[in-house]
């Protein structure tokens, strides 16, 4: 008899137990949707506020989701870390760094006080604001180097570009720009006016030295678009090239029109039949021509002011004009002559 008391009292204590469980999961259930139902509303009052002002809106409609997921993270015993932190603000926020601290200083509010969650969005919020003032320094620092009168072409564009994107980082737009800017902007033309001044030329001018090239300016050219005026330090090169020309243009007797002159490395890399390693590169060679007389005709002009010892280099015979160049020794290639092969 004893042995069945006890299975019935062990029955009612089982039942009892398990009662007592389902009670507890019902309250903890309770809880949760309680828990759920509060933050689900501070959410929505909050993206509802945030909604009123249009420069934001998106902020308000992240905060919904990030609500959300930092009540399930918790409740699960998750916790959020630097990168899921970042994660978050990438993917609902995007890059505009304005946004980011707005949404930081709203996660802060919401978040329990002296929370883990708090906490790390309070680190967030400051590597931020870090990331703001280097950008607007560097952008200063841009604007500044933007300004400098040797600056080349390509190296304007690139601070160009960077100003872009830092701007896109700052504020989500292009707020900030650079001053529109010639090729001319980028090149001390006053200083390079002087110097051919002092070569003391009697036809030749500064303008027509700094000729870029049919195929920079030819419409769909491969290299259109890719030369650049001459650096200082090919100003030397340029100028006893110069010398040389004038005084061609002085026996001749005709204008001359220079075609290449010199040649910055992208645009000679993008022409078809120039050397590699060609004396345009250096302002050590230039191609001309003159609508008095032939290259052959030229080339013998050229040739006697080289046996006079204006100049040491090579002239090269090209059907429509001639080319010379600096170097050790004198060199003669082309139409007409023993080499045909060579290119400048």
């Amino acid at each position: 008899m004893s042995d069945g008391s006890d299975a019935i009292k062990n029955y009612y204590a089982a039942n009892l137990d398990r009662q007592r469980l389902e009670a507890e999961e019902r309250h903890r259930a309770d809880q949760i949707g309680l828990e759920r139902y509060r933050i689900r509303t501070v959410s929505v009052a909050v993206a509802i506020t945030l909604a009123l002002i249009p420069a934001v809106s998106a902020i308000g409609v992240a905060l919904v989701q990030y609500v959300g997921n930092q009540n399930a993270l918790r409740l699960e015993g998750r916790k959020e870390d630097r990168e899921f932190l970042s994660t978050y603000a990438d993917q609902l926020v995007g890059s505009d760094l304005r946004r980011r601290l707005d949404f930081a200083e709203t996660a802060i509010a919401l978040a329990p006080e002296g929370s883990v969650a708090q906490t790390l969005w309070i680190q967030f919020r400051d590597r931020t604001r870090v990331e703001q003032e280097t950008l607007v320094k560097r952008n200063g620092e841009i604007l500044a180097e933007a300004s400098t009168a040797e600056l080349t072409p390509e190296s304007y564009a690139a601070l160009e570009r960077e100003l872009e994107e830092n701007d896109a980082r700052l504020t989500g737009g292009s707020d900030v720009s650079l001053p529109p800017r010639t090729l001319e902007d980028a090149f001390n033309r006053p200083a390079f006016d002087d110097f051919v001044k002092g070569l003391g030329l009697r036809y030749i001018s500064s303008t027509e030295m700094l000729t870029l090239g049919a195929s920079n300016s030819t419409e769909g050219a491969a290299a259109q678009g890719l030369n650049s005026y001459p650096p200082r330090s090919v100003w030397p090169n340029m100028g006893e090239i110069a010398r040389v020309l004038d005084e061609f243009r002085h026996r001749h007797g005709a204008p001359i029109r220079i075609v290449s002159f010199y040649r910055s490395p992208r645009y000679n890399a993008a022409l078809r039949s120039a050397a590699t390693t060609s004396r345009h590169l250096t302002g050590s060679a230039v191609d001309f021509a003159s609508t008095k007389g032939t290259p052959f005709e030229w080339a013998r002009i050229m040739r006697e002011i080289r046996a006079e010892g204006l100049f040491t280099g090579g002239i090269g015979i090209n059907s429509t004009f001639l080319h010379i160049d600096l170097r050790e020794g004198n060199v003669d290639w082309g139409l007409g002559t023993a080499s045909q092969a060579q290119t400048d």
